[in-house]
């Protein structure tokens, strides 16, 4: 059993570097036009509150989320200047060329960052005290896993 711990945390933890590699290097720089900047108002019925709206920013290759300051700055035909990433071919950060507004979007941030990375402190924190930290340590093995899973689709 513990064999099969110390494997699963192994990969884990090769999956949080990747990702992060991924996160901290820039793949391409592409300048594309932006099409459409729309707003969704999305319904659903759970205790969070039942609805959000999601906004997004639609180009000739990519469809990317954007958070509700910079979707409403972004016009159609402006130019915006894209970071991809290096394996996932996300869209690292967005910058308005006209008027040189950058944003990198917190979901992004999240998922390429920070979930990582508190995952591999957490891996840390496990091999210094094994019987502390073994739930928190599953879950974001978890969620790394869960995250890999969106990044690739």
């Amino acid at each position: 059993m513990k064999k099969l711990q110390t494997i699963i945390l192994a990969c884990s933890a090769i999956i949080a570097v990747i990702t992060i590699i991924d996160f901290s290097f820039t793949g391409q720089t592409i300048t594309e036009t932006a099409l459409s900047s729309k707003a969704k108002f999305e319904r659903y019925y759970n205790a969070g509150g039942n609805s959000h709206t999601s906004h997004s920013i639609h180009t000739k290759s990519y469809d990317f989320y954007a958070s509700e300051e910079f979707q409403y700055e972004v016009k159609e035909h402006d130019t915006l200047q894209l970071k991809t990433s290096l394996i996932f071919n996300e869209v690292n950060s967005a910058t308005i060329v006209k008027s040189n507004t950058k944003e990198t979007y917190s979901l992004r941030l999240y998922s390429g960052l920070i979930l990582p990375l508190l995952l591999l402190i957490a891996i840390g924190v496990n091999y210094k005290f094994p019987d502390k930290i073994t739930i928190i340590t599953f879950v974001l093995a978890v969620l790394n896993i869960g995250n890999l899973v969106y990044l690739w689709f």
